[in-house]
């Protein structure tokens, strides 16, 4: 607030820490009270004798249809729209800051007029006194109610709605229905007429509020750019990772930070309600990590939204962490020194066995790079459609079947004697990390046993072969996720669900089957605000996964 600056004592940078929660303290009991005083108009509809404070509506109007207009709707009207108001102030949404304002003016009339006690009419020129001096940190330039709040909201509005409801139909009062209790101390209402004119207002009210909403909200204003090939490659040159070629499937948007005129560095991510939900690390030059992570923070805090990031690494996690972001351990990919790989000695014994079998089958593996035809295009989509056997391809983190996708990275085949592939794996590569991964690796049920561990194997020399020092087996879900004693919470319920969720995705096979392969493991990470709830950060992640683009 500015009227702070005033004073000395926090003209000091040392003192900044203070102001900062000095605002924050005024901002969230504002905030709460705009909850507190939508909530008072709303119920307190329900208490007729308590609050009619003019004799001649009480004695010439009372019990008509006409008292209800009168009285109710604008009780409940200005109580729901402080509710909604109260939101998007708490949001610090710019565009709240005139309505809210005209609302508030209208309440502190109505109770003027309207209620006997002068307490809430205080409350409200509080609450107009508070709004006009923290104007200034309603700074955001767009309203997203996200699911933590719809979800705290709409508690709020059913309880109100029931209690609407309950309070007026159990305390029905008319000349041949005497009240259960008290009407000075408790709440009633005078009629059932009354009281269905006020049912039929909340629905009247849930419209306004809607239309209050959709004001605030206006249109969505994306951050970030659409994929850019020409410009995607560009930036890849300075430095990329093993998930950038994910951008090819053309679901997510660039995010670009400029210095000197130039994209230096970037990241890429999709919008899910008010989350942006970052896949992978940063890309790019990396000396402007920090410059860009302080620049991405900012932009989406100033259009409401909430970065999640997902599958980053240990480095950019605690980074990321010093801004005020939770974290947990997703799970464990699995490198191979392909340097180092061999079939030799008594634990590849299987290993090589399978790989020897499929060669004497007269199996061909081979590298494809692109373009490709359309025939090849096609047989891969046979192999791929077979393979999925009705099952919805995911996105997002992980690549589906897409012929740009495809186009974009070399590809890997198993040919049987007569010529037919029976199995392709698409091949990425990362030249910052001297590192190739694998994305979509898809088979025929004809296809050899051991086919899997066949084109791994060959995949892990071709590595070699090209000079590139590692090969990465994907990621293990939940693997060495909450073992320890002080674990997060979240992490613990991940150790069960890793422990006892075999029925639902065999996490513990997926490891012990990568351990054949693999030298080391290396941790990833997702980091959330800490507002959000996890939960609802997973369903957003799910939300993506299964909508394609």
């Amino acid at each position: 607030m500015p009227i702070f600056h005033k004073f000395q004592f926090f003209k000091n940078k040392n003192n900044y820490l203070v102001l900062e929660v000095i605002r924050a303290f005024f901002f969230y009991s504002m905030v709460g009270l705009f909850y507190l005083s939508g909530i008072i108009l709303i119920l307190m509809v329900t208490s007729h004798d308590a609050i009619i404070n003019l004799p001649i509506i009480k004695d010439r109007f009372y019990g008509l249809a006409s008292m209800a207009l009168i009285r109710q709707v604008p009780s409940l009207l200005l109580g729901f729209a402080l509710l909604v108001c109260g939101r998007a102030i708490g949001n610090r949404s710019a565009k709240a800051f005139f309505p809210t304002l005209i609302f508030l003016s209208a309440a502190v009339l109505y109770t003027i007029f309207f209620y006997r006690s002068f307490a809430p009419t205080v409350v409200l020129i509080l609450l107009v006194i508070l709004l006009w001096l923290s104007r200034p940190n309603l700074y955001r330039r767009q309203l997203i109610i996200s699911h933590e709040d719809g979800f705290l909201d709409g508690l709020i509005w059913s309880f109100l709605s029931l209690s609407y409801f309950i309070l007026g139909y159990t305390n029905l009062v008319d000349s041949h229905h005497q009240s259960r209790i008290s009407l000075e101390e408790h709440f009633s209402v005078p009629s059932f007429h009354w009281w269905l004119m006020g049912l039929l207002t909340l629905v009247l009210i849930a419209i306004s509020s809607t239309v209050l909403i959709l004001f605030l909200k206006h249109l969505r204003v994306e951050i970030g750019q659409p994929f850019d090939k020409e410009r995607f490659e560009q930036i890849i040159k300075k430095g990329d990772h093993h998930y950038t070629g994910l951008a090819y499937l053309q679901d997510k948007r660039i995010w670009y930070y400029q210095a000197q005129g130039q994209d230096q560095i970037a990241l890429q991510f999709r919008a899910q309600g008010d989350k942006l939900l970052v896949m992978g690390d940063f890309f790019g030059y990396r000396n402007y990590f920090d410059e860009a992570l302080e620049a991405f923070m900012s932009e989406a805090d100033l259009y409401n939204y909430h970065p999640v990031f997902y599958e980053v690494s240990e480095q950019e996690v605690m980074a990321i962490h010093d801004h005020g972001f939770d974290f947990i351990k997703l799970g464990e990919e699995g490198i191979v020194t392909s340097t180092q790989f061999s079939l030799s000695g008594k634990k590849k014994q299987n290993l090589r066995s399978v790989s020897n079998q499929v060669e004497k089958a007269g199996y061909v593996f081979s590298v494809l790079k692109p373009p490709y035809s359309k025939e090849l295009i096609t047989s891969l989509k046979v192999i791929s459609d077979e393979w999925l056997a009705g099952r919805k391809e995911m996105g997002f983190s992980l690549g589906f079947f897409d012929d740009f996708y495809l186009s974009h990275s070399d590809i890997a085949i198993l040919r049987s004697r007569e010529g037919e592939i029976v199995a392709f794996a698409t091949i990425e590569k990362s030249d910052t990390e001297k590192m190739l991964s694998v994305d979509l690796m898809r088979y025929l049920n004809k296809a050899p046993k051991g086919v899997m561990d066949a084109l791994f194997i060959r995949l892990i020399n071709h590595a070699k072969l090209e000079g590139f020092d590692f090969f990465n087996m994907g990621m293990c879900p939940l693997s060495n996720v909450g073992k320890n004693r002080f674990s997060f919470f979240n992490e613990k319920m991940g150790y069960l669900l890793y422990q006892y969720g075999s029925q639902i995705y065999s996490f513990d096979g997926l490891r012990h089957y990568k351990q054949k392969f693999a030298h080391k493991w290396v941790p990833y990470y997702i980091a959330y605000p800490k507002q959000c709830l996890f939960l609802f950060v997973i369903l957003a992640l799910v939300q993506v996964s299964y909508r394609q683009k």
